[in-house]
């Protein structure tokens, strides 16, 4: 997991190939736009899922987890909060793995609280289970699937 403002993203392009564009597409993106959507911007290689809504709090999200995938979810305004654990502490799965849409769900309680303001984004790799959406106000956010492939 990284937390870090989107003005730091050029630290991180050597991670992975498909960074420089997820982080060129949130630079770019146009906010006044802003309704639900999900947008191919390499196939499936890299999508953006754009969202707007209200936070469900501590006790309304769960944690998921990717396989295929690594998530950089950027906050354009409000502050989100995302909760944490190590995949492999996750023990109480609600749905097991989908292929199809890439996701396991989990009741188990997140290991720790990261905030999420506007101008910052968290990378959460398969390791990393996350909640998001885990405030209490409203965010509109963009979430940057990269292909681990």
């Amino acid at each position: 997991m990284i937390v870090d403002q989107l003005s730091n993203s050029h630290r991180y392009l050597s991670i992975h190939q498909g960074f420089a564009e997820a982080f060129e597409f949130l630079r770019n993106f146009n906010s006044d736009n802003f309704e639900y959507r999900r947008l191919p911007v390499n196939g499936t290689a890299l999508m953006a899922i754009i969202e707007e809504s209200g936070g469900r709090g501590h006790g309304g999200s769960r944690l998921e987890a990717h396989r295929n995938y690594i998530d950089i979810q950027f906050a354009v305004t409000g502050r989100d909060e995302i909760g944490w654990s190590p995949h492999s502490e996750c023990r109480s799965v609600t749905q097991p793995y989908s292929q199809e849409q890439d996701v396991e769900f989990y009741s188990d309680t997140p290991s720790l609280w990261i905030p999420v303001p506007a101008g910052t984004f968290a990378i959460f790799f398969p390791e990393d289970a996350h909640a998001p959406l885990s405030g209490s106000e409203l965010i509109r956010k963009i979430i940057m699937k990269v292909s681990l492939n």
